[in-house]
């Protein structure tokens, strides 16, 4: 049998050091992506919230357009842009958990289908707003509403 010298036997440690350094760097990349993950879920979850709290707290202002919106009552000039901004805020707010989704930084459960169904069909406006955006270059995302949220 062959001795090891003192330089191979550090040679050696130092090896085996650098790979659970590796290990634990993996350990913590993951700890540090789930924790963006949910805190990015809880961010998200707390935008929803305060929307709709200023929905509901909005008394003569968006509540209003929206109801007049419902009943195809005409909108003014100045309705109708607070209506559309809404419906961009509410469209992009899609866009961005299904690029999420997509990206696989949010699971597969994390859109709530059947709030989008009954937004989409409560408020013709941002349906229509999702057709104008059919022209979109990303039709994989007008490929899922339509699949999966649309006419439901």
């Amino acid at each position: 049998m062959k001795k090891i010298d003192l330089g191979q036997a550090l040679g050696i440690l130092a090896n085996v050091g650098v790979i659970a350094g590796i290990i634990f760097l993996g350990v913590e990349l993951r700890q540090n992506n789930d924790l963006l993950s949910a805190q990015a879920s809880y961010n998200r979850s707390s935008m929803e919230r305060q929307r709709r709290y200023q929905i509901a707290e909005n008394s003569g202002g968006i509540v209003d357009i929206i109801i007049k919106e419902r009943s195809d009552e005409p909108l003014n000039a100045d309705e109708r842009l607070r209506y559309e901004v809404m419906a961009s805020d509410l469209l992009d707010s899609l866009r961005w958990q299904f690029a999420e989704r997509q990206a696989g930084r949010l699971p597969e459960d994390y859109i709530n289908l059947r709030e989008w169904r009954i937004i989409l069909r409560e408020n013709p406006g941002i349906a229509d707003r999702i057709a104008f955006d059919a022209e979109n270059p990303d039709p994989a995302f007008i490929q899922f509403v339509e699949e999966n949220i649309a006419d439901r």
